[in-house]
């Protein structure tokens, strides 16, 4: 697959819609629905047993401050969330290995008990770089969780609008809709400002858009910069934790408070110098990357002022709806040479018109020929 100068990280992993790693069961089904075959649904969104994510980290393949990165991560997602991340046991079949092979990020979608070890691979590269931007880190493990991407839930016609002419050839599968009976809103408005939405520019093949918003937006579609706590309210409703199913949460405070007050297990941060002794990365040269920064992965959460002001500047999006229709114009321009070409034809055509007109000239000779013999 091309790489996209327009998408993020994750779009670019040249998996299932960019990022989504599919078992053997789940690709068949898929291919079922598309031929119109499928019996039963594929439910690649399960919830893990007790609300808990079993995890190692696979040998040598990140540095301390790369899974100090990723840690930060689980245990943000376990402040707003009633689900749990814990180091695997020897004896245990199901857990995920986090790899850090250089050919993007992705992740499993969900738990699957006959999966037995799920992946989720963050290509290796500074803290806040690359795979490891913050909303990107939290955005595979929601993948894991059991989260879809936004615009493929069954409703997205009326939020946005796919153009189809735009996409690379064979990817239009990248833009598939799932049914309502597969996957659920939890009650949650369609939300552009995910984390776990598609960018406009996702799978381009023109350098064109390939999927606007048809109702007014001022934000960005598919940005890394947050998680809004919506986010967090469908992994809640996901998982029925306590509380989730109130619909008076406007806030990341009120979520905070809400699911650590009703929640029956106490929650700590899990912290690297707790987890059985690593194998860490070494880097094959000083500069593979760059001087470490402070991690802050506080930033990948939306102050609430921000969210009020994402609430009240929702109707200047249609301005970045018309540019598109602009651009796509020229396609009609292109077709006129092809009117031009055809008008030569109708000029040959009159020649044999001409050529015509002297077979009635060497008519004529012949009745006067017939004359002298009366």
């Amino acid at each position: 697959m091309l790489m996209n100068p327009k998408a993020n990280e994750w779009e670019n992993s040249g998996k299932f819609q960019g990022d989504i790693i599919l078992d053997q069961r789940q690709i068949d089904e898929l291919v079922e629905d598309f031929a119109g075959t499928r019996k039963a649904y594929m439910r690649p969104n399960s919830r893990w047993p007790g609300n808990t994510v079993v995890f190692e980290f696979g040998a040598g393949e990140f540095t301390a401050p790369q899974q100090q990165a990723i840690i930060a991560m689980m245990n943000w997602i376990s402040h707003y969330t009633c689900v749990r991340f814990r180091h695997r046991h020897a004896n245990e079949r199901n857990f995920v290995r986090l790899t850090g092979r250089p050919d993007g990020c992705y992740a499993s979608m969900g738990f699957d008990v006959n999966r037995g070890v799920h992946t989720m691979n963050l290509a290796r590269s500074t803290p806040g770089q690359g795979c490891f931007v913050p909303v990107i880190i939290v955005h595979e493990w929601f993948h894991v969780i059991g989260m879809f991407h936004m615009q493929s839930t069954y409703n997205r016609y009326n939020y946005v609008r796919i153009f189809w002419e735009n996409i690379q050839r064979g990817m239009a599968f990248a833009f598939y809709r799932f049914d309502n009976r597969l996957v659920s809103n939890h009650g949650l408005r369609y939300e552009y400002s995910s984390c776990m939405h598609y960018g406009t520019h996702a799978f381009t093949t023109n350098g064109r858009a390939t999927l606007l918003p048809t109702r007014p937006y001022n934000g960005e579609l598919g940005q890394i910069r947050f998680v809004t706590h919506i986010d967090f309210m469908r992994v809640n409703r996901h998982y029925n934790c306590p509380g989730a199913w109130r619909d008076d949460i406007k806030s990341f405070e009120q979520l905070r408070e809400i699911v650590h007050a009703e929640d029956v297990e106490p929650f700590e941060d899990i912290k690297l110098e707790d987890l059985p002794p690593q194998e860490y990365y070494v880097p094959e040269h000083e500069d593979e990357f760059m001087p470490e920064q402070e991690f802050k992965p506080e930033q990948a959460f939306m102050p609430e002022q921000e969210f009020v002001a994402e609430q009240q500047e929702y109707e200047p999006e249609q301005q970045e709806y018309e540019p598109e229709q602009q651009e796509y114009e020229p396609e009609q321009q292109e077709y006129e040479p092809e009117q031009q070409e055809y008008e030569p034809e109708q000029q040959e055509y009159e020649p044999e018109q001409q050529e015509y007109e002297p077979e009635q000239q060497e008519f004529a000779p012949e009745q006067q020929e017939f004359e002298p013999e009366q």
